[in-house]
């Protein structure tokens, strides 16, 4: 069964399911108590209970910010970036060549929090609680709620919630071990959940939230990555086209390299597998694609590290997929175009100067590299 038809199976149950949170109870409430077809609300209690409402879905707001910032750590690089123009810059191309080689065990990253902090995560179902204010409301409560001036703000108030549940989501995976997390099962369920609402959204305008599920969505992939999880290979070259249309049409550039990120990780993922090898020369065909003609030399930096990880690998899937693809040709193509890029738009990088000129310094080393291993 491809992703995109579980996407089916999963849009009816898990987030969706099981108990209404306090939210919902509210809205069914509200409805009980003057909705109607009335173009405005007029009794008394419906008032009240919208009110309650309002302060019940800032509330919500405000603890999840709160978590999501309890779950921020602070990697203390952002001096390490001297003259990135200079000969030294980046040494040898970074971490493209070691993806997996080594026997390991999947991080226990739980020591990044407090451990009183660790132990209230736990002991309090935080993680579920997180998950269970992803839930959307269904299209008739929506309905309802959109054509009352009084609830529209409800609405929009709901959906900053959801925004909120998504980011804290990616925030306290990255922090908390997978037994923490459910485990592979929990894992892949939250994925997969989250990659509907994403998929769903492919045509839709509501680029917050798209940048939220996609943020969640790259965090949740990390760890099954570094669980080594075997549930993509069923995923169809089908399934990847429509993240990757994600990816080259979303308006925003966040959303654009997480995309390229979550891909990226993907074909880590499935390029030892043989079967695999059309999915691997989709993902790379994407890459390459992006590098070359997306508008923020960010993005195209983005696309370049998840080329350098994916076809930096050793072993005959890679190799033979990058040539399928005319991998080390398209690169030569693009390099000349990529440094002049970078050397007029250098000043205005920001803080991702660090990444345009790493992904500058690796990208004629890789050549170098690629050409080499074909000799």
């Amino acid at each position: 069964m491809s992703w995109n038809s579980q996407c089916r199976i999963w849009t009816n149950a898990s987030i969706r399911s099981g108990t209404p949170n306090a939210f919902q109870i509210k809205c069914m409430e509200l409805e009980s108590n003057g909705g109607g077809e009335q173009i405005e609300f007029k009794n008394p209690e419906a008032d009240s209970i919208i009110r309650e409402i309002e302060v019940l879905l800032d509330t919500q707001q405000m603890a999840l910010e709160i978590i999501t910032n309890l779950c921020c750590t602070d990697d203390g690089d952002s001096d390490e970036w001297g003259d990135l123009d200079s000969s030294d810059a980046s040494e040898g191309i970074v971490d493209c060549m070691d993806v997996d080689t080594e026997e390991n065990t999947v991080p226990q990253v739980a020591e990044k929090l407090a451990p009183e902090i660790h132990e209230a995560f736990i002991s309090e179902a935080m993680m579920q609680k997180v998950v269970s204010l992803m839930k959307k409301l269904d299209a008739a409560s929506l309905e309802k709620l959109t054509q009352h001036s009084q609830t529209q703000q409800l609405v929009v108030k709901h959906q900053r919630v959801l925004c909120r549940a998504l980011l804290c989501v990616n925030n306290v995976v990255s922090n908390l071990t997978p037994d923490d997390l459910g485990g592979h099962g929990g894992l892949w369920q939250l994925w997969s959940s989250i990659g509907c609402e994403a998929l769903a959204l492919s045509t839709a305008r509501d680029v917050e939230f798209l940048e939220a599920c996609t943020c969640a969505m790259r965090a949740i992939l990390q760890r099954l990555f570094e669980m080594k999880s075997d549930k993509f290979k069923d995923m169809s070259p089908g399934d990847l086209q429509l993240l990757s249309e994600i990816g080259l049409q979303c308006s925003e550039e966040a959303v654009r390299a997480n995309i390229i990120r979550i891909l990226g990780t993907l074909g880590c993922l499935l390029v030892s597998d043989v079967s695999s090898m059309d999915a691997i020369k989709g993902i790379g065909l994407f890459l390459i694609d992006i590098s070359s003609k997306d508008t923020s030399l960010w993005v195209c930096a983005e696309g370049l590290d998840a080329i350098f990880d994916l076809f930096g690998q050793d072993g005959a899937i890679a190799e033979e997929a990058s040539r399928a693809i005319g991998l080390v040709d398209k690169l030569k193509t693009l390099s000349p175009v990529f440094k002049t890029k970078t050397q007029q738009q250098r000043k205005s990088l920001g803080e991702n100067l660090p990444v345009v000129m790493t992904a500058r310094s690796n990208l004629i080393r890789f050549i170098k590299y690629k050409e080499g291993q074909s000799k």
